[in-house]
């Protein structure tokens, strides 16, 4: 913004005619034939002695009939040597032709006075062409009719030459001053701002304003707390009131577009010879980018102390989000991370259409796994960042987002190291104020400082879920182990309660199968990688070998697949164990196992080739250890029900039917406590 010649030059001159020309035409100066004779006595006296030239000129010849000493010296002549020629015989370089035509012009129009400037080679001036300044004016006698025009010429040559002086040495201040990269703002005695360089104006956003201190409030000035600045305590108001010689003040300016620069500026008075306050000076330094690198330093550090805490993650993006807004001065930002696996972008730590933040964790929208698209690009770390100034990119991650109104759009890297986790974007919605290249590299570093800490973050994240993950294995582990050895202690107990003083071989042998049973269960959980959870297959894989060398019986399988915890497992394997070996004790030489999924249930039968269940059999009336413990753990550990009979063609058959459940959802709900 290149200032306009302001109050560095000095005011136009006034052409106005002296006050001789209004003096001589109000004594009706002139007779036809006549010249000074036509004078009163005191007016000719000061129109032959004035500096100005005057001349009469008789119509209708235009011959002088009066020249004073003045306008002779003008011409290099004599006063004697001027009367009875024309204009142009004395006056050369082309001012007396001029002189015929404003004449000519002056009576033809019926006009009363008329001004010219010309520059014209004169007789009297040795050192080239002068400016003159010459008026005419019209003598009429009493009936209306001229019969003389007076001129007065005044040589203006050397004024001229200092004013051409003054403004060729006021553009050379004004162009110094304008490569100093600081704003430089003159005030007079009053406080009315007389000058601004073109980094003033740049600050302001806008050009000066020729107003006094009562109107510093149209420069938008605000405190660093965003409060307004009152006029009186502006630096230079300070300064003009005297006392103080130097005043250093911090301002907010708020320019027309609604963007705001941070000053530093210094206000000193501008003293005359005498000692006395002529003025005002004003010294600005735009300090927006090193205040906004040193919120983007504190930010940073900050984030890293968060990390450490181990705040969550998305603690950590909303801190990233909040610093780009600060600490790069825009409107609006938001953050999207990648997942490379679901091939787009999730979450959205950003700011609505009003500015206000928003967190939408759970947001995800796809990007296209073709195309150049600038996207893709900037995840291809093939570009650090993308700018449009007419966001071309349609973005609609979700239904209430919306990218109209929006220009200047700046899509920067999420870099942590060398590889692109995510992406951060910027606009300037609210205020309008286009975004340039210099204002994403800037940020640039941040960001990828900042990227940094989300992986750690996420590192710590992870860490912080697998210990809970273990820790909550253990404590299940624990459990399992002192619910596993209830039951052994359980199985000892009613063993003791049916067999009296002693207890038999073949009932140790019984209880012994059934804690290898339980032991099985927890070899292939060990095998396994850590976790809760093991697979039907897995428990039917390890226990049917183990069951058909212990009882010497041969049994078929076949299994779905079901994911089963492990206190359903620890039950499965238990019941299993229990009715084959319940079977090979009633004489069965051959049991078939089927587990088969319905929908979201699990389904065990066992039936043998043995001599089945009595008549008039049931559980509760004929209880004995082997289908009493079946029917807890169908009732307790597994939530489901026992149905006990025997097959039409023969031998025992019993159908185990259990709800199948996801092993998070069972230990969230209680499932692993008694």
């Amino acid at each position: 913004m290149r200032p306009e010649p302001n109050t560095m030059d000095l005011p136009s001159l006034s052409h106005d005619p002296p006050p001789e020309l209004a003096v001589v035409a109000a004594a009706g100066a002139a007779r036809p034939g006549g010249g000074r004779e036509g004078l009163a006595p005191g007016i000719e006296v000061l129109v032959r002695e004035s500096p100005l030239g005057f001349g009469c000129l008789a119509l209708p010849d235009l011959r002088f009939v009066f020249a004073n000493a003045a306008l002779a010296r003008m011409a290099g002549l004599a006063p004697d040597q001027m009367l009875g020629r024309r204009p142009k015989e004395v006056l050369q370089g082309g001012l007396g032709e001029r002189t015929y035509s404003v004449i000519r012009r002056t009576l033809r129009e019926g006009g009363e006075a008329r001004e010219i400037e010309a520059e014209a080679c004169l007789g009297g001036r040795a050192d080239g062409p002068g400016t003159y300044v010459v008026y005419y004016h019209p003598v009429r006698d009493e009936a209306g009719r001229p019969v003389a025009i007076w001129i007065v010429v005044q040589d203006v040559t050397d004024r001229r030459r200092l004013e051409e002086a003054y403004r060729q040495q006021s553009a050379r201040l004004q162009s110094v001053m304008d490569t100093v990269p600081a704003g430089i703002v003159l005030s007079d005695a009053e406080g009315r701002l007389v000058f601004a360089n073109r980094e003033a104006e740049r600050i302001w956003g806008q050009r000066l304003i020729e107003t006094g201190i009562s109107g510093y409030g149209a420069y938008g000035l605000l405190n660093e707390d965003g409060s307004p600045t009152q006029p009186g305590e502006t630096g230079l108001a300070q300064v003009l009131r005297g006392g103080v010689e130097r005043v250093h003040t911090r301002r907010l300016v708020c320019r027309p577009d609604g963007t705001q620069v941070l000053v530093h500026a210094i206000a000193s008075p501008v003293r005359d010879a005498s000692g006395a306050v002529a003025g005002g000076l004003l010294v600005m330094t735009d300090i927006t980018d090193q205040r906004r690198l040193e919120i983007r330093q504190l930010r940073l550090m900050e984030i890293a102390q968060a990390v450490n805490r181990s705040e969550p993650l998305h603690s950590v993006l909303r801190r990233i989000r909040d610093a780009v807004i600060e600490g790069g001065g825009f409107d609006r930002a938001g953050i999207w991370l990648y997942d490379a696996q679901a091939g787009g972008m999730r979450g959205s730590w950003g700011t609505t259409r009003e500015g206000e933040p928003v967190d939408e964790s759970g947001r995800f929208f796809p990007l296209s796994p073709v195309g150049d698209h600038p996207l893709r690009r900037v995840l291809r770390g093939d570009v650090p960042y993308h700018l449009t100034t007419e966001c071309e990119l349609d973005l609609r991650p979700f239904d209430e987002a919306s990218m109209a109104g929006v220009k200047h759009h700046g899509t920067i890297g999420f870099r942590a190291h060398d590889r692109v986790i995510g992406m951060v974007f910027v606009d300037n919605l609210l205020t309008r104020r286009p975004i340039a290249e210099s204002d994403l590299q800037a940020i640039l570093p941040f960001c990828e400082q900042a990227a940094v800490a989300v992986e750690s973050a996420r590192l710590r994240e992870a860490e912080r879920e697998k210990a809970d993950r273990l820790e909550h294995a253990v404590r299940e582990t624990h459990h399992r182990v002192k619910n596993n050895l209830q039951v052994v202690a359980a199985l000892l107990d009613l063993k003791l309660m049916e067999s009296g003083a002693t207890i038999e071989r073949a009932d140790l042998e019984r209880l012994v199968s059934q804690i290898r049973a339980m032991a099985a269960v927890h070899e292939f959980l060990s095998e396994d990688k850590p976790g809760l959870d093991t697979r039907a297959s897995r428990v039917f894989e390890r226990l049917i070998p183990m069951l058909q060398s212990s009882w010497g019986i041969r049994c078929t399988v076949e299994t779905d697949e079901a994911a089963l915890s492990l206190k359903q497992g620890t039950a499965l394997a238990l019941a299993l164990n229990e009715l084959v070996s319940n079977a090979a004790k009633h004489g069965a030489r051959a049991v078939e196992i089927r587990f088969r999924t319905v929908g979201a249930r699990c389904r065990l039968e066992v039936v043998d080739d043995g001599p089945g269940f009595p008549a008039g059999f049931s559980p509760e009336t004929h209880a004995h250890t082997g289908l009493e413990l079946v029917k807890a753990l169908a009732q307790w550990d597994l939530q489901g029900r026992i149905a006990i009979g025997n097959r039409p063609q023969g031998g025992g058959c019993v159908v185990l039917e259990f709800p199948m459940r996801d092993w998070r959802e069972w230990t969230d709900q209680g499932g692993g406590e008694e």
